[in-house]
């Protein structure tokens, strides 16, 4: 990302509940106080094979190094154990690397 300010994007599986809400309310607050902004990419569960919820997931594909400098996944947008866990090397288009096994240990 070019902009002065870095940009920390977040994909989650929504803000309608209060877990998912306070992790969001808690990135916000430790971002301001670092003066860095966030971008929040909300679809769905990550390789999920239920065709409305892989369509949210589009919103995950507008996560670009032009738009974020780090990238932040909420557990709700990772699949349940029954669900084999995606590829999440196909994310670093955006210039973050990115390995399931790193992600599933934060």
């Amino acid at each position: 990302m070019q902009d002065s300010q870095r940009c920390i994007g977040i994909f989650t599986a929504g803000l309608d509940d209060e877990y998912q809400s306070a992790i969001w309310h808690a990135i916000e607050r430790e971002a301001a106080k670092r003066q860095m902004g966030t971008i929040s990419f909300i679809g769905s569960r990550l390789g999920s094979p239920i065709a409305s919820e892989a369509s949210s997931n589009l919103a995950y594909h507008l996560a670009s190094e032009q738009t974020i400098d780090g990238l932040i996944i909420v557990a709700s947008s990772l699949p349940d154990s029954s669900v084999k866990v995606p590829d999440l090397t196909s994310f670093s288009s955006i210039g973050i690397s990115l390995s399931a096994s790193a992600c599933l240990q934060a």
